[in-house]
């Protein structure tokens, strides 16, 4: 290799050298510019102690932006911080933190807050500490029975001092889950909040399906209802606790998983000779416990419904009309004793066919025998013991949420 050629790779290799380190210059004095315009320091979400969920709105960022999910019970002047809310007599959890305001709140039963709730028996707990307000707000009788403990995400909210209300946050545009919402008046008593209505409040109770016949709400939710909350919540000198909705959801979803195979809808026919006028069924029907429900008969014992009788397309009977074949339905999952549900369909068929000629039909309108009756029972008993195995409670809330 010549003078020459050496003198050509020389000069490449310089212009390489050049040209590279041209480009770290720019890439240097690009950063120091971007530095110099927004100065702030990046940060990864999920490096933060509870995560952050932004609502629709940014006034409030302060406020949306604190650990969302805390489990523990943060207050000033407590000693007893570590004791936390499952304690008490609902097992819900305690939520707060220092922009509340939480202090000194040996004024509250000045207010009269709760005179009637009674004194606090937990020697852990002090008198004017914030869990004895909650103390104090589990121990006035809740009148609704709709609330589910394991089902419902609930939210409690103690004003310092009563508080003239006639709107609450709008919560449901972050669901389509039923909500409710109840009002603590001054007299102690609770009382289902009616939008647009005046009310002085002590407290309020929202509480909000978990789970229906669409789905599961999911954790984002829940964190952004409860930032709506909390936000009306510093707002008003008030104070928030929220259910320990994860253990919940988390049994809710262990059962689920099995309820597609435990669903059980049984459907038999009776067949009579001859057509039989509507007017004829219906004094049968009702004569024997049945109350009708647009032309739908419909059997039901200690006020829970345990099978119906439509037509053989399963609609209504109608005045004027005759009948030859009527179908029995029953959602075996919903009934509590699914053994007694059968029970009561052969009851009845046997005496609409003592009163009409008259046979009964398998599913496939076959006539039913003595084996397909044993058939039935053994399959009863499987079914039963199979939901017991997978923990689910037939007939419970759960099953009629999702039916």
């Amino acid at each position: 290799m010549n003078s020459i050629q050496l003198g050509i790779i020389a000069a490449v290799a310089f212009l390489i050298l050049i040209t590279i380190g041209y480009y770290w210059y720019q890439e240097a004095k690009f950063k120091r510019i971007v530095e110099n315009n927004f100065n702030y320091k990046s940060f990864d979400i999920a490096d933060t102690a509870g995560g952050i969920i932004l609502d629709k709105s940014n006034d409030h960022m302060n406020n949306s932006t604190a650990p969302i999910l805390q489990k523990d019970i943060v207050q000033k002047n407590i000693a007893a911080a570590d004791i936390a809310l499952q304690n008490s007599q609902n097992g819900n959890n305690l939520q707060d933190n220092d922009l509340l305001g939480v202090g000194d709140l040996s004024g509250v039963d000045d207010l009269g807050l709760f005179e009637c709730a009674g004194e606090i028996t937990n020697n852990n707990v002090s008198d004017d500490s914030l869990e004895a307000i909650f103390i104090k707000l589990d121990k006035i009788t809740f009148p609704y029975d709709e609330i589910n403990q394991t089902l419902d995400y609930i939210v409690d909210i103690v004003f310092e001092e009563p508080k003239k209300i006639k709107f609450i946050p709008e919560v449901a545009q972050y669901t389509h889950n039923s909500i409710k919402v109840y009002v603590l008046d001054k007299n102690n008593q609770w009382h289902k909040y009616v939008k647009t209505t005046k009310y002085v409040a002590y407290a309020l109770k929202i509480a909000v399906d978990m789970v229906n016949s669409e789905g599961v709400i999911n954790h984002i939710q829940i964190t952004n209802i409860y930032n709506e909350l909390r936000k009306f919540v510093l707002q008003n000198n008030a104070h928030i606790r929220q259910s320990d909705y994860s253990s919940a959801l988390t049994a809710i979803h262990n059962q689920i998983r099995h309820i597609p195979k435990i669903k059980l809808d049984l459907e038999l026919f009776l067949i009579l000779k001859d057509k039989t006028s509507y007017t004829n069924l219906n004094n049968f029907f009702l004569q024997n416990g049945f109350t009708e429900l647009n032309g739908q008969f419909n059997f039901t014992e200690n006020n829970k419904p345990l099978f119906n009788i439509n037509d053989e397309y399963n609609r209504g009977l109608q005045l004027g009309n005759s009948y030859e074949l009527l179908l029995i339905t029953a959602k075996l999952h919903l009934a509590t004793a699914p053994d007694v549900v059968i029970e009561r369909i052969f009851d009845i068929a046997e005496k609409f066919m003592q009163q009409f000629e008259s046979r009964l039909l398998t599913t496939n309108r076959q006539v039913f025998t003595a084996h397909d009756y044993s058939n039935l029972n053994r399959h009863i008993v499987n079914y039963v013991q199979n939901a017991e195995k997978n923990n689910i409670e037939l007939g419970g809330q759960l099953m009629h949420r999702i039916q």
